[in-house]
């Protein structure tokens, strides 16, 4: 289930780092066909994906990230 659309891949990985560190799994769709072509990433955005079980505390730990 797609948490978040983010702007750049750095804030994607940054953010399933620290999902990872709060013991949440989480996966990127990366929309830059891996670095080839950023451009389009702009269009299509840095999705962080985690499991449906997860998507609670996973909207919860950004929420509190966030504040």
């Amino acid at each position: 289930m797609e948490l978040v659309n983010l702007p750049s891949r750095f804030e994607a990985d940054l953010l399933m780092a620290r999902l990872g560190e709060g013991g949440i799994q989480a996966m990127a769709k990366y929309g830059d066909a891996d670095g080839m072509a950023p451009s389009i990433g702009l269009l299509d955005g840095y999705r962080v994906c985690v499991f449906d079980d997860d998507l609670e505390d996973a909207q919860a730990f950004i929420d509190e990230a966030m504040s």
